[in-house]
């Protein structure tokens, strides 16, 4: 009878050690699957769980990045649409240079054109005033010194630099054309044609500007694209590693479930065994006892 031990029942042992490790399982589980994290403490696996935190730290830097890039670009679509607008208003300045410089104009036609031509000037004035975003003026010279930072990025050498010059009527050299214009009416058709190398010089000086602007707002595209897919892929990769397969979680409960049940019968007729050998013990000794009384 090797199987009869009192001792150390070792299948009992074998028993309760797969009852332990079964235990673990269904302590764990109901911790992981409503929370859908994998690794919900630090204890679980601690280089998984500090690579996942720093990934969430990175990815919430790209997010922010993201949208430093996107408010930079509202900013440089202001200052783009601003610098617009002058150029539309030299550009009918330039027109009406055109026009007066006809000697078919008498003077009082030419007086009422360098009336125009002032309301123009002030109205590019009151534009460059006016484009403004977050208080600050952008093409009134503000940062014609002074750089623009867009930080696009999560580190310190990831950013964009530039300036803006001054657009008003004295940024663009037009201030001395703005005080011949007022004696128009006492000029000639040729004195007045020779302003157009003025405002080709001021819309040539503009478009060169939109043109950086625009060098600027592609790049920002750029970047958020690039960043959108940062982010997307680290948290693929947090993800990964934090949250749990339900469908192998429900697997492994039905598993665990399943294999419980023949294990605590295992055990009860384990720990039942000992019990044998008292009994076999009992049984030979009432057969000493009757043998003892035959002798008698």
């Amino acid at each position: 009878m090797s199987n009869l031990l009192t001792n150390m029942n070792t299948t009992a042992l074998n028993s309760h050690s797969a009852m332990n490790t079964s235990g673990r399982y269904q302590a764990v589980a109901p911790s992981t699957r409503p929370s859908g994290m994998r690794l919900n403490t630090f204890y679980k696996s601690q280089s998984s769980l500090w690579v996942s935190k720093k990934n969430r730290y990175h990815t919430r830097s790209f997010d922010v990045a993201t949208k430093n890039a996107i408010d930079g670009t509202e900013m440089v679509n202001t200052a783009e649409f601003g610098l617009q607008q002058v150029s539309n208003l030299l550009q009918r300045t330039r027109e009406l240079i055109i026009f007066a410089s006809n000697d078919t104009n008498n003077d009082k036609d030419r007086n009422k054109i360098s009336k125009e031509i002032l309301q123009l000037f002030e109205e590019i004035d009151n534009i460059v005033d006016i484009i403004v975003f977050k208080d600050k003026k952008l093409i009134n010279g503000s940062f014609a010194q002074s750089k623009i930072h867009f930080q696009i990025g999560p580190y310190k050498n990831q950013f964009i630099q530039f300036n803006i010059g001054c657009f008003d009527v004295n940024g663009l050299g037009l201030n001395e054309v703005r005080k011949s214009v007022s004696t128009l009416s006492s000029m000639d058709g040729v004195s007045i044609i020779n302003f157009l190398s003025s405002f080709d010089e001021a819309i040539d000086r503009i478009m060169g500007e939109r043109i950086k602007l625009w060098s600027v707002q592609m790049r920002l595209r750029y970047s958020m694209k690039k960043l959108d897919i940062s982010s997307e892929n680290l948290s693929a990769s947090c993800s990964r590693i934090l949250n749990t397969s339900m469908a192998s979680e429900m697997l492994n409960q039905t598993r665990t479930n399943i294999l419980a049940q023949p294990i605590t019968s295992i055990l009860a007729q384990s720990n039942h065994q000992p019990l044998r050998v008292l009994q076999a013990l009992g049984t030979f000794g009432n057969g000493l006892s009757y043998m003892a009384s035959l002798r008698k």
